[in-house]
């Protein structure tokens, strides 16, 4: 395999009647803090969704008020607008009369088709824990909690003993005989690795060098041991020809951060002194589990060639995070459960929904100490952002300061946010999966040793 595409992302964004944002804040924020809702209940029918959001983005700075969705998902995207619109009818009902558009006596292909319009393309998402459907990280809650009962009933009778691998036997014979219910064994991930990322970006130099060099021989009559020669001179020329177009990107780049840093740096007092404006209601709901939820907007420069850079930016993220971020860590980083930048307002804001563990404070830190060339390569492309130097290589991310600033004053309250599994962290996900994978099949003693740790 070659890329990731699960959980799968849907994003939605509905413009809301002119009028109507106070009384679809209030609802939101009514419907949010009751967990035992009949949404949330509808959200966890389902069966298939890992998280999902409802947020209002007021009106402000001369953009129009908007109700945004976002959700991670098993299945594809029409199957999943379909589950939204059986599931959440009532509620999509309640919510939607409050945006353009929406029709009168809905029925259920009416709102398919409503979630359908407003769905949005060009979203780039980073997942912690690809490959991995709802039920089978329930399932694998479920068989941790079952392994450690049996492990502490045994130890404290003073069972267990034995070499690792006597051990694993005993366990798998207690899940085999107890917990027939429970999935136990390999489940077909199929993750990408460096070596298949290596091989495609091979095989595209080979196959765009030899389709050219088939032209040429074509167009020049060349034939014989000459067509080898023809290969390998378009196999270098293509190579350069990237070469030169990363150097020449990374020198208008630095031309764009020249033109602008006088301004940006003046600007710097102005952000950290910024008032906060939404934080009380931010505070109240984060920390309640180990899981978070951050929304955030950034309007995009207006200077020119900013657009173009942060085009470039985010599809080279979004193909990184699907062929070689793949297992548990983006970067360093691994907190971050499902993530994604969404141009909105046809391109002049940038939001980013994140789902992350532990505090505000240490996800913002791991960025600044772990990840700032990539946030500073997507985010300098926005208003007010930190001054970067050197191609995204200085300041940007890194003046934490003025980051962790920009970022809060940016951040938008999250109406409504439902996790199926909020209490467990991106490394609980990936080790309970290491945990039943390794329950059968072969492994040496390191590795056993290794499995016997997980529980």
């Amino acid at each position: 395999m070659i890329a990731v595409a699960h959980p799968s992302t849907t994003t939605i964004i509905i413009p809301v009647k002119e009028g109507s944002e106070k009384a679809l804040d209030d609802h939101l924020t009514a419907v949010g803090r009751n967990r035992r809702s009949k949404l949330f209940k509808g959200l966890t029918s389902t069966g298939t969704i890992h998280y999902a959001r409802f947020v209002l983005l007021p009106a402000e700075n001369g953009f129009g008020a908007l109700l945004a969705f976002e959700s991670n998902h098993d299945g594809d995207e029409d199957e999943h607008l379909a589950d939204l619109a059986a599931h959440l009818a009532p509620e999509l009902d309640r919510m939607f009369d409050h945006c353009d558009g929406y029709p009168e006596c809905p029925d259920h292909a009416k709102r398919s088709r409503f979630l359908r319009k407003h769905a949005v393309s060009g979203v780039t998402p980073y997942r912690g824990h690809p490959n991995l459907p709802v039920a089978m990280i329930k399932n694998d809650i479920a068989l941790k909690k079952a392994i450690g009962t049996f492990v502490d009933a045994e130890t404290r009778r003073g069972g267990l003993a034995g070499t690792p691998n006597e051990i694993r036997d005993a366990i798998r014979k207690h899940v085999d005989a107890n917990h027939r219910d429970l999935e136990r064994g390999a489940y077909p991930r199929e993750l990408p690795s460096w070596t298949s990322f290596g091989l495609v970006i091979a095989l595209l130099l080979i196959g765009i060098s030899g389709f050219s060099a088939i032209l040429l021989a074509l167009a020049l009559g060349i034939s014989g041991p000459a067509v080898v020669l023809t290969w390998a001179g378009s196999f270098i020329g293509l190579v350069l020809l990237i070469l030169a177009g990363y150097l020449a990107f990374g020198r208008w780049v630095r031309g764009i951060e020249q033109t602008e840093r006088a301004e940006s740096d003046r600007k710097r007092g102005s952000v950290i002194r910024e008032p906060d404006r939404r934080m009380r209601e931010i505070f109240w709901s984060e920390d309640r589990q180990t899981q978070n939820a951050l929304t955030h907007v950034a309007i995009v420069k207006k200077t020119p060639g900013r657009p173009l850079v942060l085009w470039i930016i985010l599809t080279a993220v979004r193909l990184l995070a699907a062929m070689l971020y793949v297992h548990g860590k983006l970067g360093s980083i691994d907190s971050i459960h499902c993530a994604r930048w969404i141009p909105i307002d046809r391109g002049r804001r940038l939001l980013f929904f994140s789902n992350y563990d532990g505090s505000w404070e240490s996800y913002l830190g791991e960025y600044v100490d772990k990840l700032p060339f990539w946030l500073t390569a997507v985010w300098s492309n926005t208003e007010d952002f930190p001054t970067t130097t050197d191609r995204f290589g200085g300041n940007g991310a890194r003046d934490e300061e003025w980051f962790k600033r920009w970022t809060r004053t940016r951040q938008h309250y999250t109406h409504l946010w439902y996790a199926a599994y909020p209490n467990l962290s991106v490394q609980n996900v990936n080790d309970n999966a290491a945990l039943r994978e390794g329950l059968t099949g072969p492994l040496g003693d390191k590795e056993l040793r290794a499995w016997l740790r997980l529980i």
